[in-house]
């Protein structure tokens, strides 16, 4: 099986997707209207909208999300297996959220990439794809299947910049914590065959300098998500009975807020009331720099520990990892000693260059807390980001299962191996393929803390559950199910900026398309003056809308996307 990984065959998507339903579904959704832009607009006639109106020329306050998404190519020898579309887009009055090319990405070459006109030719189709959701989080971190990763994001976002696993490790999913500090890749050690191991493989990532982010590169510490720098620090080994690694979530506990709310200083060790953002608190400022260590005014902005949970569906367990090691290590080099920091300088690839690898600095390793057996298949997992001291790790028979963390996540004293717990279960959709972030609720509350989507391809439906309150069990609040989903395996719930969307994005393997649904109202708040104005903003007939799809030559199998910086 790891050579159809690092192929990305579809024997490889079945391995890792299961089988998709044999029920059909009749019911449809109602479909918005689409209308095209003027010709003579920015845009052209070829992009569309769906909800608003009239055009009008003022942008406003124009806003869209661009994402990736990952497709067994039907030509191998044409595209790459991934490409970039606009998933929404405020503008001119108008919302349009039909997944189509974007206007800011003329190159069709660039769009959909294709063999010789991309870096990653030659790496293969991408094995996975991951991304933070703690701040813009503007690029996806790729693994693909020769082991090159790689960094896709939007037009704003062009850096590209890759690193290489060592040879004989077959990556099989992606994650990247909060603040976009780390990738944590699972992988298929097949160096030796006779002795397969499981591990994952530790990446350090740095922002770019853009977008609010850091004035130089700090690997290792929150960022914008537009990455200049990444290095593979090492591999932490699996337990000797999970050599086969199917998915990884992982999660750091800090919110957005925390991240980009610092505060400078003022003398005296006291702060200003007033935040700014990453990029007016350079770290070669000393007074700056000591507002991070501990006791100081930015000391809780950073991430201080985090939990990584790992699922191996063949071998039905699951691994729960302790991120503090790494955190403590890099907050004892950025926000210790003056000569500590001097170090974090000197930015390379060598060993003897920052940051430095597991091989020079054993301490820093992330340690495996526990290993659980399931008793079961698991086919997804996720770690939600923040105060939830939850795992929720979904099985093949249609059953998600809640598991404690304690503080694990919250990084407070007194946490052992034992409060690692199954707290609780309930009933899904069967042979649920992914489990997502809930970003959004038309009815209030924080879903990202009390809500999580679920993507059954044994039933081809998406269900949205909510959290009871002790969250160790949960109910369904919405279903999606529309006879033009043929094959939904993966979903993504779409960033909002200044305008509520509610918009599900999702990866249809043998529909061979990705496509969007609205599930609560458009309000322009940043534009209120024209169409969907605030507070009520353009509704909708029924629990869902059809904004549209987009076709790919291929199966697609993952997206993941942002907001446009």
């Amino acid at each position: 099986m790891a050579a159809n990984i690092q192929k990305g065959t579809k024997e490889a998507i079945a391995y890792r997707y299961g089988s998709p339903s044999t029920a059909s579904v009749s019911a449809q959704v109602p479909a918005a209207t689409t209308t095209p832009f003027p010709a003579s607009s920015t845009y052209g006639s070829a992009v569309t909208w769906q909800v608003g109106g009239p055009y009008i020329a003022d942008y406003g306050d124009y806003s869209s999300n661009q994402g990736q998404y990952a497709f067994v190519p039907d030509d191998a020898g044409k595209y790459v297996g991934i490409g970039t579309i606009e998933w929404l887009a405020q503008r001119n009055n108008t919302f349009s959220y039909a997944p189509q090319n974007s206007w800011t990405l003329p190159d069709p070459n660039v769009r959909m990439a294709t063999v010789g006109t991309t870096e990653y030719y030659g790496a293969g189709v991408p094995a996975a794809m991951g991304r933070c959701y703690g701040t813009t989080c503007a690029q996806a971190v790729i693994a693909f299947g020769n082991g090159t990763l790689g960094v896709w994001g939007s037009n704003t976002t062009p850096t590209r910049i890759t690193a290489k696993l060592d040879a004989g490790k077959v990556p099989t999913a992606v994650t990247v914590t909060n603040g976009g500090e780390f990738a944590l890749i699972t992988v298929w050690d097949t160096t030796d065959p006779n002795t397969p191991k499981g591990q994952v493989a530790v990446v350090a990532l740095a922002g770019s300098k853009y977008h609010m982010d850091w004035a130089a590169d700090y690997p290792g510490l929150h960022n914008e998500g537009t990455y200049s720098f990444m290095k593979v620090l090492g591999y932490v080994d699996l337990p000797a009975d999970m050599t086969a690694p199917t998915d990884i979530s992982a999660a750091t506990g800090v919110m957005y807020e925390s991240y980009h709310r610092l505060y400078p200083p003022t003398g005296g060790g006291s702060c200003s009331s007033n935040f700014v953002t990453q990029n007016s608190m350079p770290l070669n400022v000393e007074a700056n720099r000591q507002t991070f260590m501990a006791g100081g005014c930015n000391y809780g902005s950073y991430a201080h520990g985090g939990v990584a949970v790992v699922t191996s569906k063949s071998e039905g367990k699951a691994a729960f990892i302790n991120l503090k090691p790494l955190f403590d290590y890099y907050e004892s080099m950025y926000f210790t000693s003056a000569s500590n920091f001097a170090q974090t300088s000197n930015l390379g690839q060598a060993a003897s260059q920052w940051p430095y690898p597991f091989s020079a600095v054993q301490s820093q390793m992330p340690t495996v807390i526990k290993t659980v057996d399931l008793g079961k298949r698991p086919t997804a997992v996720k770690v939600p980001l923040w105060t939830t001291q939850r795992a929720l790790i979904a099985t093949e028979d249609g059953t998600l299962q809640f598991y404690g963390l304690a503080n694990y996540l919250t990084n407070a004293a007194g946490a052992t191996p034992a409060d690692i717990a199954l707290k609780g279960s309930m009933a899904i959709g069967k042979n649920p393929t992914a489990l997502a972030y809930s970003k959004h609720d038309p009815a209030g509350g924080d879903p990202t803390i009390d809500s999580l989507i679920v993507v059954s391809r044994g039933e081809s439906k998406i269900q949205w559950v909510n959290f009871s309150a002790d969250r160790n069990s949960g109910t369904i609040r919405r279903t999606l199910q529309d006879s033009r989903l043929k094959d939904p395996v993966w979903a993504e719930d779409n960033d909002s900026h200044g305008t509520d969307s509610y918009v599900l994005t999702v990866a249809d393997y043998a529909g061979r398309q990705v496509a969007n649904y609205r599930y609560g109202p458009v309000v322009f708040w940043s534009n209120p003056n024209g169409a969907c104005a605030p507070p009520s903003g353009c509704g909708m007939s029924g629990q869902f809308e059809f904004g549209g799809s987009y076709s790919v030559p291929g199966g697609v199998y993952q997206v993941t996307g942002a907001n446009v910086p």
